[in-house]
């Protein structure tokens, strides 16, 4: 067992006689066992931090993290609510990835990469990529739905930059919904987009 050294809490001082605190705390951290060279850490199930400012001011934020592998380590969810109380207001994001094994052969000229399901035997000559592919976005108050963001990337370039992008808003309290789609271009881009 390799030990962790973790930090639990963090003080900030503005020099004006206030400071500020943050507690950190971690469960269900996990390792694959093997010789030096194959033990994979897979991360901790979720940390949560928690920001008090005063007796009913401050947040908490607690980051649910993959531990399968290839995508250990990967925000999963984000949820931040309150400190004094979670039903007053929250946030929470939920994300997906997809994995890619990126090779000068693959089939796709745009990114470079395969899809990891296609050919798990590519793992012992190519470099794995994992990519996000969608984020949703949901805002509550009083345990009521406000509103939703959804953003899902339709494609991305051989760095793994997103490059097409579709957003989608939906306002829970009216009902109304708008989306549109984000062509992105980077510098170094090999997609030709």
């Amino acid at each position: 067992v390799i030990p962790r050294q973790l930090v639990v809490s963090l003080t900030d001082a503005d020099g004006l006689d206030h400071s500020y605190r943050q507690e950190l705390s971690y469960h269900n951290g996990r390792m694959v066992a093997g010789d030096a060279h194959n033990v994979l850490d897979l991360g901790f199930q979720w940390i949560k931090v928690s920001d008090r400012q005063g007796a009913t001011d401050g947040y908490t934020e607690q980051t649910f993290f993959s531990q399968v592998w290839p995508r250990q380590g990967q925000p999963l969810e984000v949820m931040r609510y309150a400190a004094e109380d979670p039903d007053l207001s929250m946030e929470r994001a939920t994300l997906s990835y997809q994995a890619y094994w990126c090779w000068e052969g693959s089939t796709d000229e745009a990114t470079g990469c395969d899809d990891f399901e296609s050919d798990r035997s590519l793992h012992d000559y190519y470099s794995l990529d994992v990519r996000q592919q969608a984020r949703v976005e949901q805002r509550y108050e009083m345990g009521r739905l406000l509103s939703t963001r959804t953003e899902r990337v339709h494609l991305s370039d051989g760095f793994g930059h997103p490059t097409v992008i579709e957003t989608e808003f939906v306002n829970a309290a009216d009902g109304g919904s708008s989306s549109r789609h984000t062509l992105r271009s980077f510098i170094n881009d090999r997609s030709g987009t």
